[in-house]
Formats: C-alpha cells, sequence, structure tokens
C-alpha cells in the first residue's frame, strides 16, 4: 500500500477541510507573515491558536459538532457580507483591486500622478523629464516629473 492510499484510509470518516478551515489556514498564513516583521508574541499566540484548531477540526471524527461550526460560520459570514454590501465596502474594494490590478499591468508603458488641485488619478505615458500635464477633470496645470 503506497502513502496515498494510507493517507485516504487515514482521513476517511474525519472532517478534512471546509470553508471554516479555510478560513483558519489564511487566518494563520496572514498573520505568519505580518509577525515575520513585527515580531509580536500576541500575534504569534493567534497563529499558534489558529494552527492548532484548524488542525484539530481536520482530524476530528465528530462530523455533527463540525458541521455545526462550520454552518455557524457561513451565517456570520453572510451577515458580514451584507452588511459589507449595504455600505459599499465590497464594491470600493473591487474597484481598488481593478485599479491596482491595471497599474501592475501597464506599468511598463504607464505612469500614475494625482492632480494636487483636484485629487483625481491621471494615466501617463511613461517619459522620463519634467513635463507640464493638463487634468482632464479641472482643466488646470501643473508640472509632473518622472524618473523611471
Amino acid at each position: 500500500m503506497n502513502w496515498k492510499e494510507r493517507l485516504i484510509r487515514f482521513m476517511s470518516g474525519r472532517n478534512g477541510m471546509d470553508a471554516l478551515n479555510r478560513t483558519l489556514f489564511w487566518t494563520y498564513m496572514i498573520l505568519y507573515v505580518l509577525n515575520l516583521f513585527l515580531k509580536s508574541s500576541v500575534i504569534a499566540l493567534i497563529c499558534t491558536f489558529a494552527a492548532v484548531y484548524m488542525l484539530f477540526r481536520s482530524f476530528s471524527r465528530n462530523l455533527t459538532a463540525r458541521r455545526s461550526e462550520n454552518m455557524k460560520f457561513w451565517s456570520l459570514r453572510t451577515k458580514f457580507l451584507n452588511a459589507c454590501s449595504r455600505v459599499g465596502l465590497l464594491r470600493s474594494l473591487g474597484k481598488y483591486w481593478k485599479r491596482l490590478k491595471s497599474r501592475i499591468r501597464n506599468i511598463g508603458t504607464k505612469r500614475y500622478r494625482v492632480c494636487p488641485h483636484c485629487k483625481a488619478e491621471l494615466c501617463l505615458p511613461r517619459r522620463k523629464g519634467q513635463h507640464q500635464v493638463r487634468c482632464p477633470r479641472c482643466t488646470r496645470e501643473f508640472a509632473v516629473k518622472i524618473l523611471f
């Protein structure tokens, strides 16, 4: 019997990875990377708790209790997402990520600057040097220096 069959036999009848465990895993990973820079014992303790609880839930054979925990997590997650959508938080985050992807995609050809008067974000061609730029929103001119 190879290792894959042994693992399948070991995990049969156990909870495995569900939505709550995936959330615990990503929480652990984000906090672990954050703790590499901050070196906080509180964050390390939370990381340890998340990892231990995730492993406990993964290897647990009490499926009804784990299913109940997962359903509570889903209901809280749904309430949170509904509250965020009412406030418009998810829409603004979606716009932010879309803008960020566009900036990364165009990093070789474009530079982005903010108009000092109306705070509009301008997409400029990538040309080194000092330039005079006219804002399309407020029609004022201002100097822009593009280094690279």
